[in-house]
């Protein structure tokens, strides 16, 4: 998302689409947006547009304040990972400094999916039976 560009429509109606369908969704996005809701020390109009939209196509973020983005002194958390609640679970979000050979700090976390397990009974046959009681 080019940070001079509105929210790409493509944008909107996936989520949106995902929503009303019930389809899980995870987007990993330079979002260009600061906003103090995940890690930014300000907001500026972009973030309070994206929080907006977010909170409109049934999105959350999973970032936990950690900046994601660093260039000399400057620290941002411009990168989000947005995820609606049908998608699996997205745990232990974290950044690894000094790994990344760009400005944007890579992004680690885990996906948990969900295993439809499927109880079953044994089928076999069970017949009732008379069973002689022993005489002492």
């Amino acid at each position: 998302m080019d940070g001079n560009e509105p929210f790409p429509i493509k944008f909107i109606n996936l989520a949106e689409h995902c929503l009303k369908h019930k389809h899980g969704l995870i987007i990993g996005t330079d979002s260009n947006s600061h906003h103090t809701a995940w890690g930014n020390t300000n907001c500026n109009s972009r973030g309070h547009t994206l929080i907006q939209l977010l909170a409109q196509a049934g999105l959350l973020w999973s970032n936990n304040g950690k900046h994601t983005y660093k260039r000399h002194s400057q620290e941002t958390a411009i990168d989000l990972t947005l995820r609606n609640d049908f998608a699996p679970l997205i745990e232990f979000w974290d950044t690894v400094p000094n790994f990344s050979l760009s400005d944007h700090i890579l992004i680690e976390f885990v996906i948990t999916l969900k295993s439809n397990v499927i109880k079953s009974r044994p089928i076999r046959s069970i017949k009732k039976k008379k069973v002689p009681t022993a005489t002492l």
